[in-house]
């Protein structure tokens, strides 16, 4: 649904290269069936460069679900 948004129950922690991102959204993607969308914001303190990692953990309180670490071009 595109209004109200559907938020995730749980937060995923997004890292860019060791950097925790604060998000402004995550949850489902409006007009997407079973996608879910996280949106951050890159702070100007990033580092730069052809290949920065970026991966999301999802906490339970117990056990974590840690995301594929995909690589960026940040400049």
């Amino acid at each position: 649904p595109s209004s109200p948004l559907a938020n995730t129950t749980t937060v995923p922690e997004v890292i860019l290269s060791g950097m925790n991102l604060t998000q402004s959204f995550s949850g489902l993607a409006p007009g997407f069936v079973g996608l879910n969308q996280v949106n951050v914001q890159v702070p100007s303190n990033a580092p730069v460069g052809n290949a920065i990692t970026l991966t999301l953990v999802l906490s339970d309180g117990f056990t974590n679900a840690v995301s594929n670490t995909v690589t960026l071009a940040i400049q």
